[in-house]
């Protein structure tokens, strides 16, 4: 992994220029408590200038212009560990996701290079999740963890946003098959729906729902190598498949069974054969909605 570092020359430019402040949209924990020095630490990023006056116009511009490393991640969070105290309430939100789009970058640079254990190890530390398979390894953005790291700064709507991630950055499948099974991806649907009722007033329900919606579709469909009905027997519902559906539509306490009841009958009701992919339910978001009684 290249360490990329600025110059002092290209620091002092980007110090003096003034943007307008604009927001946007593995289990493992952040660990950026500790402030970064650029003269205690030589990999870190020096950032440290004359600031402008928006100090989060300058924050902004540094999310963009850093290094897309884990020595660029650092430098922004000290940046914004120095200098939150003079950032407006919704500048704080908007810094959360500024951190986000660098990690992203970040993974889309590096996400697929060759890396050791001690650089899995580091990217573990700033947020990202890390997934092998057949001897490759690879990572992903996990919000929540950073999130974790926001947490004192950003409303309490960003916060609940942010938890998501934990679902999100979730290997799900791959060789076309589901990472987990039925029963387990059922238990991540009903938190998921419990997550929606925690935030159905937020102004991110809809990607709470996304997320949702997402792990839904693998649930009632299955993929390729995981499918819904059993191949060796007569095509029928696979036993645990049907077992699992069961035991949520007996669920009075969610209303995910609601779906699931409809999904079932319909399954029951028609030939496998009849379920190619362009005639297969898949709940829309207002459907959704319908189903647990939300406003559209």
């Amino acid at each position: 992994m290249k360490n990329l570092l600025l110059g002092s020359a290209l620091i002092l430019m980007l110090s003096c220029q003034s943007s307008s402040s604009e927001s946007q949209p593995v289990d493992q924990a952040v660990d950026n408590s500790e402030q970064i020095s650029a003269e205690n630490d030589t990999t870190a990023v020096s950032v440290e200038s004359e600031l402008t006056e928006s100090k989060y116009a300058d924050y902004k511009e540094l999310s963009t212009t850093l290094p897309k490393t884990i020595e660029g991640l650092d430098s922004l969070m000290h940046f914004f560990n120095t200098h939150n105290v003079d950032f407006s309430a919704s500048e704080k939100d908007s810094a959360y996701f500024d951190y986000l789009n660098l990690m992203y970058a970040v993974q889309d640079q590096h996400g697929e290079d060759d890396l050791d254990e001690s650089e899995l190890e580091a990217y573990k530390t700033k947020g990202f999740n890390v997934f092998s398979s057949e001897g490759i390894s690879w990572i992903v953005v996990n919000e929540a963890a950073v999130g974790e790291n926001f947490k004192s700064a950003i409303s309490k709507d960003v916060y609940a946003y942010s938890q998501l991630g934990e679902y999100s950055s979730k290997q799900l499948s791959a060789d076309a098959g589901l990472w987990y099974t039925f029963s387990q991806m059922g238990e991540m649907i009903l938190e998921l729906e419990d997550k929606i009722f925690e935030n159905e007033n937020s102004v991110y329900l809809n990607e709470f729902i996304g997320v949702y919606q997402d792990y839904l579709n693998l649930y009632m469909w299955g993929l390729d190598n995981t499918p819904i009905f059993d191949w060796s027997n007569d095509n029928k519902l696979d036993a645990e498949v049907e077992k699992s559906y069961q035991t949520i539509i007996e669920d009075a306490n969610h209303k995910t069974g609601l779906i699931l009841d409809t999904h079932l009958r319909n399954l029951k009701a028609n030939d496998p054969d009849f379920f190619s992919w362009q005639n297969q339910w898949r709940p829309s978001k207002d459907e959704i909605k319908t189903y647990f009684g939300l406003s559209k």
